[in-house]
């Protein structure tokens, strides 16, 4: 069982990745319109969301280069241009076809290393790259790490090597999630993690963060480093994009259904929702199946407890965006940058052996 993103109906994901630039986008296309709600919590969100006239979307992107990278928006409405009819172009005319496929894509951004490293080079988030995350966008199993967006992700920024500026951060990258349910109800997660914080596992240790430079010590805690060092103030972000295929019945629930999966968020990472962070999540359904409450079940969103299965699907939700937290980082690899302390910028499956 595809148990990604693209294991809900009709949903395709597709990576544009320059690993020598350390940035890329990851971009999500829907094979009809469906409803989007989106929240950001923290205080540097870069979003673009699409036309405020109309909650229906036909897809999502995740960029580096921040606020450069809402350039990919200009790749993937052209390359969504491309499958328009002929006879809505002819009608309409390709450029006010292109402009109205543009405001039913929304996508939000995160400050990549290569961000960091290409600070003075803006060309290098071309739209372009959005143009080839659509056109590579498939419904195979979403492929994780290195990959797009997550290209230059990294976790636990918030303190240098306090002698020589070294980043001391891991790798983040992207990551996949999923929770199945009884009456084939599925809940899938996409995150790009490229978060201030630590990686929390579920036993309460450190599985990806900021690293220590001290003898004997492994990784520091944001609550003990009194020397806040990192020097930029914008490159932290975590991104979700959560879909499930029960219809939840209003545009109101899905926004309240995106409010309770971003609690998978403070579950697998700490700090989180920062004001130099621009954590935002996307939450949308395909509506195929109305979930399948037994008697008792329906009796008590009768009686009781009438958000019920908004809370089932909301609960599911937060454990598949935590679930794809682990998968990104566990699923990323090592990239050597002289910026970083001991030359390279680790990943978990690396230090684990070390």
């Amino acid at each position: 069982m595809n148990r990604t993103l693209t294991g809900l109906n009709g949903v395709k994901v597709g990576h544009a990745t320059d690993q020598e630039a350390l940035t890329g986008v990851t971009a999500v296309v829907f094979n009809k319109l469906l409803a989007v709600a989106w929240r950001s919590d923290g205080g540097s969100a870069g979003v673009y969301p699409g036309t405020p006239d109309s909650p229906l979307r036909k897809a999502i992107f995740i960029a580096g280069g921040s606020l450069d990278g809402l350039r990919a928006v200009d790749g993937i409405a052209n390359r969504l241009s491309k499958e328009t009819t002929a006879a809505q172009l002819l009608g309409e005319g390709r450029e006010r076809a292109i402009g109205q496929i543009r405001n039913t894509i929304m996508g939000a951004v995160v400050w990549d290393l290569g961000k960091e490293w290409h600070i003075e080079v803006p060309n290098v988030w071309r739209s372009d790259m959005g143009h080839m995350a659509a056109l590579s966008a498939t419904e195979a199993e979403v492929i994780n790490g290195n990959v797009g967006a997550g290209t230059g992700a990294s976790v636990g920024k918030f303190a240098y090597e306090p002698v020589k500026m070294k980043i001391m951060a891991m790798k983040g990258g992207v990551g996949s999630g999923a929770v199945d349910l009884p009456g084939g109800v599925m809940v899938r997660a996409l995150t790009v993690v490229n978060a201030v914080g630590n990686v929390i596992a579920s036993d309460g240790s450190i599985l990806a963060g900021n690293r220590s430079y001290r003898t004997g010590q492994k990784f520091r805690t944001f609550e003990s480093s009194s020397e806040f060092l990192t020097g930029h103030s914008k490159n932290n972000t975590t991104i979700s994009i959560v879909g499930t295929n029960v219809d939840l019945g209003s545009y109101s629930n899905y926004q309240l259904a995106a409010k309770k999966a971003a609690q998978g968020w403070p579950m697998a990472i700490r700090p989180v929702g920062l004001q130099i962070d621009g954590d935002t999540l996307f939450f949308f359904s395909t509506e195929e199946i109305e979930y399948p409450l037994t008697v008792t079940g329906k009796d008590m969103v009768k009686r009781t407890w009438p958000g019920l299965v908004l809370d089932i699907i909301g609960n599911a939700a937060a454990n598949a965006v935590r679930y794809s937290i682990y998968n990104a980082v566990e699923s990323a690899d090592t990239v050597v940058d002289e910026r970083a302390y001991d030359g390279v910028i680790p990943a978990v499956k690396d230090i684990k052996r070390s």
